[in-house]
């Protein structure tokens, strides 16, 4: 056998991740840990029609055998939004403190948000979201006072126009604040956008 490595470059149409044995008898898998634009797999040469067939069918196209250089990344373009105003909130449901509007191509997106809030009475929480569904959470909530948030997701993303939020919440009961104006040494939001191919 003679194995080699083929480098695939996503498509931008269908899911990326891939968990599947081309030959249940042949002891290479191809096992993708995470969205990415490419991807290097190496297998048995006398494999390589199969392995051009399932790729094709979960949306990546082959582009050469043998890479000499690491997957490239090339960035598009960047955008970001600060906050400029004081802003509080009571609501339990999760509302937007930030948010960028940004038309890509097909590619990766790149979100990342760090924030500065003071939370009054009951913990304070903080997301991602993209085009209304969350990618990224805080997790349990921080306790009463000033604590900082920071969060990062890369996801694949189709040509068009989408929404990024930093969305914040309290729990019942409670205030959550950010204060760039007020506490300026201590209270901040920031979201940036990076798209890459």
């Amino acid at each position: 056998m003679t194995y080699q490595t083929y480098r695939y470059r996503w498509n931008g149409v269908t899911a990326t991740y891939i968990d599947e044995r081309i030959d249940p008898a042949f002891p290479v898998a191809i096992v993708d840990t995470g969205p990415r634009v490419q991807m290097d797999v190496s297998a048995d040469d006398s494999t390589r029609a199969d392995l051009d067939a399932i790729m094709a069918q979960r949306g990546w196209s082959f582009l050469e055998t043998n890479p000499t250089s690491p997957t490239p990344q090339t960035v598009r373009q960047v955008q970001s939004e600060f906050l400029s105003l004081d802003q509080s909130t009571g609501s339990t449901a999760f509302v937007a403190l930030l948010t960028r509007n940004i038309t890509t191509q097909n590619g990766m997106l790149e979100v990342y948000a760090t924030a500065a809030t003071n939370a009054i009475v009951t913990p304070g929480f903080t997301r991602l979201v993209l085009d209304g569904v969350p990618i990224a959470q805080s997790g349990a909530g921080h306790l009463v006072g000033v604590a900082a948030h920071a969060l990062m997701r890369r996801v694949p993303i189709l040509a068009g126009p989408h929404v990024v939020e930093l969305q914040w919440r309290t729990a019942v009961g409670g205030t959550l604040q950010c204060q760039p104006i007020t506490q300026p040494d201590r209270e901040h939001a920031s979201l940036l956008v990076r798209e890459t191919f």
